[in-house]
């Protein structure tokens, strides 16, 4: 959970003054995400501190580390654009902070014809400013993570609040063999359309042009039909696949919540089934009674599903949709650090995720 602003309010600053900040604010993230792109700005075009300035200097020969190695995985970005939203403003005297969030799309530099060209990720910052003079200048930024393993290629885990740092390091230093539950140890290889198209609809029984598209249209926001969780990437996968056909089972109050043999939703989240929003439970409905089974996680396409245990504690942790393929391999969409269509090859690359007991579902 991102922790709450004290004193925060949208209201209380001047307009005019608000878009200046906003504008100083969007001009910093589009800047830090345009550095691992190939369209990487030469220097910054909005006031800064000096100290920020110096500190900044660090992290673009970072940033042009992070530019490099992409271009090496996967033929990198070409370009970013990014646009930011005004959640709230605290004002401190000589000090405005800002929590806003970010939406930037990233360009994929090496796509086929046909191919998805871009992966989108939304991310929540507090951006602080200092008064310098008549104007406004930026003195610091913090990324607000949600789960430490989805970090934007253009954001660092040392620059994570120290508790999740600590909380990741100690999950980076277990890694026991897969137990308790089948994985995709030794899963083989499956095509999930033998013709070779990307996506089909009502192949085994379910709409998976519906999946991609309802994934795709709320990967980075909210219906509001369905029940609001603190950690939402179950819950949102449970909606990708209701659009795609999956029927729900049980129902409130007549039926038991923590059955996993049920699976369905209301207003609330403290009244849908276990099933609906709890990672763990999901997979134990989906492999029984929605029948799906274990693959290498390389053969998933669209409306396959892709689960972690971090922990390795025998408790699922994470769920995410695949919302297609392209040259790389499954292009993967989530809840909680929202991203879409992000390439698996990519996500791989934390050492996290590549260490987690992974379960791909074939739906």
């Amino acid at each position: 959970m991102i922790p709450s602003m004290a004193n925060a309010t949208v209201g209380q600053t001047p307009v005019d003054e608000r878009a200046d900040l906003i504008a100083i604010a969007r001009s910093y993230l589009g800047d830090r995400a345009s550095r691992v792109t190939a369209t990487r700005s030469a220097r910054p075009n909005y006031p800064t501190t000096t100290s920020q300035r110096t500190a900044f200097s660090i992290t673009v020969d970072r940033l042009d580390g992070v530019r490099r190695g992409l271009n090496d995985l996967h033929g990198g970005y070409s370009r970013a654009e990014t646009s930011v939203q005004l959640d709230a403003v605290s004002r401190h005297s000589q000090q405005t902070v800002l929590r806003v969030t970010e939406q930037t799309d990233l360009y994929y530099a090496v796509f086929r014809p046909g191919d998805v060209d871009h992966m989108t990720y939304r991310a929540q910052h507090e951006i602080t400013l200092e008064k310098t003079g008549s104007g406004w200048s930026l003195a610091g930024a913090r990324y607000l993570a949600e789960n430490y393993f989805s970090v934007p290629a253009n954001q660092f885990v040392d620059e994570l609040p120290q508790a999740m740092q600590n909380a990741r390091r100690s999950t980076l230093l277990k890694r026991p063999e897969p137990a308790g539950k089948p994985s995709s140890v030794g899963a083989p290889y499956v095509d999930k359309f033998p013709s070779g198209g990307t996506v089909q609809p009502l192949s085994g029984g379910y709409d998976y042009i519906a999946m991609v598209n309802y994934a795709r249209a709320w990967a980075t926001g909210r219906n509001g039909a369905y029940p609001s969780y603190s950690d939402d990437c179950t819950n949102f996968t449970s909606q990708t696949m209701r659009a795609g056909g999956w029927r729900t089972v049980g129902s409130w109050p007549l039926s038991s919540r923590s059955s996993n043999s049920n699976w369905w939703f209301v207003s609330y989240a403290s009244t849908s089934s276990y099933t609906w929003g709890g990672a763990e439970n999901w997979y134990w409905f989906a492999t029984g009674v929605r029948g799906t089974y274990m693959i290498d996680m390389w053969s998933m396409n669209s409306g396959d599903v892709l689960q972690y245990d971090y922990d390795f504690d025998g408790n699922i942790s994470h769920t995410q949709v695949c919302t297609g393929r392209d040259s790389t391999g499954p292009l993967m969409t989530q809840h909680g650090s929202d991203y879409r269509d992000k390439r698996l090859t990519e996500i791989m690359q934390d050492q996290g995720n590549l260490n987690a007991w992974k379960y791909p579902h074939r739906t």
